[in-house]
């Protein structure tokens, strides 16, 4: 497993618990969280993806992942998207992280949808 040692991750979560969670996995891991915000609405009016390398993004079971994802992909940035069931994602900068996953799971997600962290 590779680290994330320099990753700048914006986390999106709208659980607090679990942003505290992906928040403190993610350093353990060694990225840099940016901000953590609750939506997408809170990211865009704080502008948290600027200097962000990529983002982690979650859902409510209530919520459709496919708008996540469209919004997230239009904001340009690698993502993954942590949702209840999996999903196709339409781009090679994206990844689907269904629910329950584990860190190593988390790290491996963003070094796939991220350049950064490619193998040389």
């Amino acid at each position: 497993m590779r680290d994330l040692r320099g990753l700048r991750v914006l986390v999106v979560e709208p659980d607090r618990t679990l942003a505290s969670v992906l928040e403190e996995a993610l350093i353990l891991a060694g990225a840099r969280v940016v901000d953590v915000c609750a939506d997408m609405a809170e990211a865009g009016r704080m502008r948290a993806p600027e200097g962000s390398d990529a983002m982690v993004v979650g859902t409510r079971s209530h919520q459709d992942p496919a708008l996540a994802a469209r919004t997230a992909q239009a904001w340009g940035i690698p993502f993954l998207l942590t949702c209840d069931q999996p999903m196709d994602m339409a781009s090679a900068r994206a990844r689907c992280l269904p629910k329950p996953f584990c860190i190593q799971d988390l790290v491996e997600g963003l070094n796939g949808c991220t350049s950064i962290h490619e193998a040389p």
